[in-house]
Parts: structure tokens; sequence; C-alpha cells
């Protein structure tokens, strides 16, 4: 008799629960109106600076201005759904870096961030005409998938201690790290045809949004520095600015 495993690999879980809210999505958006909302469906992107929070790194999450080599770039592309005036539903794909140093050591990460993140309009819960803001803010909560490779060296020298994804001479070995992670964060957006006026064109339309978002993940793994230490799970945050077109 086949019995089904009691904790299903790390990617399974994410994929079961990623079917379950698209599907309740495309049942919310075959009826949600667009009426008092930009539309129902747009595609994005953005790009951005992250920052690290574990063991292998001077300051968590605001490197010090004589540490600037522990900013790395970050950036994505996401499509969101409009349930409600409320809520939005949002798929997010986000790929970055990582760095940190620490006394004789330092560490260097490359990650894929997958999510669906679930967006609330502070606007709309607060305002009787949230459509009137100049600026509307968004509260993020989301469930995702983050794989990486991480190597920790020594610094200075670049010689490799331990690796994750990677064998001692540096280079790519084996296969990535797979962990869950819950991204957090705040949106706050705005219409580009504020700030373009007279002009009758569709891209200066209300269809346009642009974007400042800051959010953190939380992953749950102690490995994404290359060193499972006792400080508890890794963490990094992600400020971005980016643009949303609004298809329908």
């Amino acid at each position: 008799m086949l019995l089904m495993p009691i904790n299903p690999p790390v990617s399974h879980r994410f994929r079961l629960v990623w079917v379950c809210l698209c599907f309740a999505f495309s049942l919310c958006l075959s009826n949600v109106s667009a009426q008092n909302m930009n539309g129902r469906l747009a595609l994005g992107l953005n790009g951005g600076v992250v920052a690290f929070n574990g063991d292998v790194t001077k300051h968590e999450f605001i490197p010090s201005i004589h540490n600037p080599n522990e900013l790395r770039m970050g950036g994505g592309l996401h499509i969101t759904g409009v349930l409600n005036p409320y809520l939005s539903l949002r798929y997010n794909w986000f790929h970055g870096q990582l760095h940190g140093v620490k006394k004789d050591m330092q560490f260097s990460s490359v990650f894929n961030d997958h999510s669906l993140q679930l967006l609330l309009n502070i606007n709309a819960v607060l305002f009787e005409r949230p459509e009137k803001a100049w600026v509307t803010v968004f509260g993020i909560v989301g469930y995702g998938l983050n794989s990486f490779r991480s190597k920790r060296m020594t610094y200075p020298g670049g010689v490799v201690l331990e690796g994750y994804g990677y064998d001692f001479a540096g280079k790519k070995s084996g296969s990535v790290t797979k962990e869950l992670s819950i991204p957090v964060g705040l949106s706050v957006r705005t219409r580009l045809d504020r700030f373009i006026k007279n002009y009758e064109s569709f891209m200066a339309s209300d269809r346009v949004e642009l974007m400042l978002d800051l959010m953190v993940h939380f992953v749950n793994s102690d490995k994404m520095d290359a060193l499972d230490n006792t400080k508890g799970n890794d963490k990094f945050a992600y400020l971005s600015l980016g643009l949303a077109f609004y298809l329908f």
C-alpha cells in the first residue's frame, strides 16, 4: 500500500498552495468589477538594492558607509490581479544577490525567489474616496519558494570555506537549495497621469503605476550565508522602484 509522505518536499508544498490560490484568484477575477480601479490585471517590473540579515554581516539590513560592498542589486517581474477594491493577488519572481562581511570571513549568494502575495489597499480601508488620493499604500504578505547557492570565504583572500551549490574551487556544483520564505512589506504607488497633464497618450493614462516597494523576505533556512549558526533563520530586505501596466 502506498502512503502519502507526511512532509512533502518544499517545492511540492509551494506548488500545492500556488494551485489553490490561483484557482481562487481565477474565480474572483471573473466576477470583479474594474469600476473605481485602474484595472483588473497588470504586468510589472522592478529593480533595486538588497541587504542581508544573518550571521555573516557587519550591520543588519543597513550596511555601514564604510562597507558599501554589502549591498547588492536585484530585480524582478510580477503579475497582479485585482480581486476587489480592497485586495489584490500578485505573483512575483525576483532574482538577486547577497553579500556580507564579518571579521575574517565573507559570503556571496545568488537566489531566485518565487512568491504569491496578497496586497491590502490601506487607502480603501481608511478613506471613503481612495481613488482621489495621489498616493496609494498597500500592505503585503506572501508565501514563497527561495532557491539559492551560497559560499562562505575568507576575508580577504576569497578562499572557499563552505558552500551550498558550490565546490571548494568556487564553481557551481550540485543542485540549488530550496526553502520556503515569507515576504512582507509595503508598497507606495501613484499613477503616471498625476504628473503628465494635458497629454492624450495611452501610456500616460491611469493604466500606468509607479511604485516604491520595501519588502523583507524571511527564509526558512540559516544557509544563505553558508554558515549554519545559532542566530536563527536568514532574511533579507529589498528596496525597489517599479512600474505596473494594467492590461484591462
